[in-house]
């Protein structure tokens, strides 16, 4: 039987978010179940048994626990909100997003669980403990959310419209109707300091301008045109923390204007797992990528393009974040797909190629990595016509995976003419110039050239600052290599000062410090032991020891840590 004269989908739908979850959240004595069963893992599969008992034994309207999602905010003055995210909304009425406000005040909520109280006498309509509310779909305007709350069963109040059905569209109606801000779980969230991120080019700054314009005038069509155009820049500028601002604020303005399965929506979904890998933030673009992954295959399809190079774009974040392992099986098996796919000569297989060697590179396994660039840069010849700066740039990456192959003096020559024109080609300040000093001044290093290499690495570092600012990624590896450099040159003392100062700067995520910060803390572990502080030098790979548990058993940086705290323990 269908209510509404709509599908029998829709009466479900309804039922659930408009009849049965208020009626628990506000009538009688069942609130105490309910927010019980909100702050359980289990939660996602409770909720399906509840569709479940509404949709009776049609297998093409029930529900399983990967149709719905749950996430918590914390509020000031001891508010808390659950935001329900129930099976896509398809019809008009029907809720995109589930909110829930809880007031934790101590007293109120015994009140609710106490079983001295008589059942009926514990529900929680009028009392202001608990809000209901749902973000309901318009019929006529993609976007447009209706913002509807319960105050009993059966008794409905409209609160307006906003633009945008996403879980954070959600969290900011039930912060405003509190009047209260948004905290995050683990602290406060903080917003990249971007003052020290560089210099930004005059035609950016005019766009950044036109951008705040936009903005002021809530001019969204402008705003996406600006932040798209910014967004890559900086990418290709090697300012991935730049990038990341924009490409989220894309996400955000994408999900409420198309929703959070349009084709642009998740295209730039894909640039923010791109910008966050770069910015070295791997555990929040493995968490973007994994999702964007589950949509893109479940919408178009494992053997999509745009699917397959997803997967590609998780292997790197996996690889480079420290589970490289798992980035080589995960490469290994998209290589074969396009293979299958495409033939040897797509240019979606060579990339494939790329990739695989800079992972197994990552592991030490310099030998693999040369053949795999090898194979690439033959494989592209044959695709691409000379002078094409793509094979250039292949070119120049095999040249520096060869360097740590083969002998420093066999590959100084080759780097020195490297910077030479690419300093003619591409100027001072371009990221390939600066990639290709740096690549010297290692080799030099490897070679004895100390004077030298330290020079260019300071020469390097200063104009990395000014370029990019001294927190960007490019700019930590200079860093890094300058107070390597001064531990191999004899000044351990120096080269310890300097590290623990780039620590102290860095950024890197707390919990799940990324692969480059914890090279540094190692390199000063080392600096540590030459200078003669065995104690602070087992201190610090004590706790660096700890700092590694999320990378792979295997990782070269988990086995190096644990053999020299055996070493130090030993002495």
């Amino acid at each position: 039987m269908t209510i509404y004269g709509r599908s029998a989908r829709h009466d479900i739908h309804y039922q659930f978010c408009h009849v049965l979850l208020p009626g628990l959240a506000l009538g009688g004595g069942d609130a105490a179940y309910l927010i019980g069963m909100l702050v359980v893992e289990e939660t996602p599969r409770y909720l399906a048994e509840f569709w479940n008992s509404i949709a009776g034994d049609d297998p093409d309207l029930r529900a399983t626990e990967q149709d719905f999602a749950v996430r918590m905010e914390r509020f000031t003055d001891g508010w808390i909100a659950f935001v329900i995210t129930p099976p896509p909304a398809l019809e008009a009425l029907e809720a995109h997003q589930i909110g829930v406000l809880l007031d934790l005040n101590e007293e109120r909520v015994d009140r609710v669980v106490d079983d001295a109280i008589p059942v009926d006498e514990r529900g929680l309509a009028g009392t202001g403990i608990l809000r209901y509310l749902c973000l309901e779909r318009d019929e006529h305007t993609p976007g447009v959310a209706h913002v509807g709350e319960w105050l009993g069963p059966g008794h409905r109040v409209n609160h307006g419209a906003v633009l945008g059905s996403s879980v954070e569209a959600m969290v900011e109606v039930l912060a405003d109707l509190l009047g209260e801000s948004v905290v995050s779980d683990n602290g406060p969230v903080t917003v990249p300091d971007l003052a020290d991120e560089g210099e930004i080019a005059a035609e950016l700054q005019d766009l950044e301008a036109e951008l705040e314009d936009a903005i002021a005038d809530e001019n969204a069509l402008d705003e996406f045109e600006c932040r798209s155009i910014l967004a890559q820049a900086y990418l290709d500028a090697a300012q991935p923390r730049r990038a990341v601002v924009h490409c989220e604020a894309l996400v955000e303005l994408l999900t409420r204007a198309e929703g959070p399965e349009s084709e642009r929506q998740m295209i730039w979904r894909g640039f923010l797992g791109r910008a966050l890998t770069e910015a070295r933030r791997y555990f929040e673009a493995i968490d973007v990528l994994s999702d964007l992954l589950v949509d893109r295959d479940r919408i178009l399809g494992r053997d999509d393009r745009q699917t397959l190079a997803t997967r590609g774009n998780l292997a790197r974040a996996l690889a480079f974040g420290g589970r490289v392992d798992e980035g080589i099986l995960l490469a290994e098996r998209l290589l074969a797909d396009r293979l299958r796919l495409f033939g040897d000569l797509d240019p979606a297989v060579l990339d494939t190629l790329g990739h695989l060697a800079q992972f197994h590179s990552l592991v030490g396994d310099h030998e693999t990595a040369v053949e795999l660039a090898e194979e690439q840069l033959e494989k592209r010849k044959r695709v691409f016509a000379e002078g094409d700066p793509i094979l250039e740039r292949t070119r120049h990456n095999l040249d520096a995976l060869r360097s740590r192959y083969i002998k420093p003096e066999e590959a100084l020559a080759g780097l020195r003419g490297r910077v030479d024109s690419s300093i003619d080609e591409l100027g001072a300040d371009h990221p390939e110039t600066f990639t290709a000093r740096g690549l010297l001044a290692e080799q030099l290093l490897r070679s004895g050239a100390f004077d030298e290499s330290i020079g260019l690495l300071e020469k390097l570092l200063a104009d990395r600052v000014r370029v990019l600012g001294v927190n960007a990624p490019a700019t930590v590896t200079t860093s890094f290599m300058y107070g390597r450099a001064l531990r191999e040159c004899g000044r351990p003392e120096d080269s310890a000062t300097h590290l623990r100062a780039l620590v102290e700067a860095a950024p890197t995520e707390v919990t799940t410090p990324s692969p480059e910060h914890l090279q540094i803390r190692a390199e000063l572990v080392l600096s540590l032991i030459e200078a003669g502080d065995q104690a602070g030098a087992l201190t610090e790979l004590q706790v660096l020891g700890m700092d590694m548990s999320h990378l792979e058993p295997t990782h070269p940086l988990r086995e190096w840590a644990e053999e020299m705290i055996a070493s130090l323990e030993g002495t």
